[in-house]
């Protein structure tokens, strides 16, 4: 299986609350999906599963989330949206990134709502509308991204889950 030029694999992650593994895909090489990054001037951070996502999906699991309206800003390789989603709530996964959105795909499988989206861009952001849950993991790697990420959450009606492995910066 091929997402833009490099391999991916399907990798099921094992949520505590929930009784089957979440499967979302992803590289199955952080190198090749940083060279293909590269050749494609992309970002590769969402093609593979990062720590803080397993954080947010924990989050997510621990708390009632069905029937309530999540968004995931910079949904990479979607796994706290396909949580959400097996917990019953209406979600819709975002990204800029044309593999992350084809990971995304595949990994909602219809189960949840994929869109392109910059969210350094506040009208596009808004033109959403509300959301109950709005979650973030691994998004403050980069300033721009970072204060965006803070203005969604200053924006926001619902509930924010903000995750990052402490970056010093």
């Amino acid at each position: 299986v091929h997402a833009h030029a490099i391999a991916v694999l399907p990798r099921d992650v094992k949520i505590r609350g929930i009784t089957a593994p979440v499967r979302i895909y992803e590289a199955e090489s952080q190198d090749a999906a940083l060279d293909a990054a590269i050749e494609t001037d992309s970002d590769p951070f969402g093609a593979c599963c990062w720590p803080s996502a397993v954080v947010a999906a924990r989050t997510l699991a621990a708390r009632d989330v069905a029937g309530l309206k999540v968004l995931e800003l910079g949904a990479g390789t979607g796994l706290a949206s396909a949580t959400a989603a097996r917990l019953g709530a209406d979600v819709v996964a975002t990204d800029v990134s044309d593999i992350s959105l084809e990971l995304l795909r595949r990994a909602a499988d219809g189960a949840f709502d994929v869109q392109r989206l910059d969210f350094t861009d506040a009208d596009a952001v808004a033109a959403l509308g509300d959301f109950d849950i709005i979650v973030a993991a691994d998004t403050l790697y980069e300033e721009a991204i970072a204060r965006a990420t803070a203005r969604v959450v200053r924006v926001s009606r619902g509930a924010c889950i903000v995750v990052d492995p402490g970056r010093p910066d």
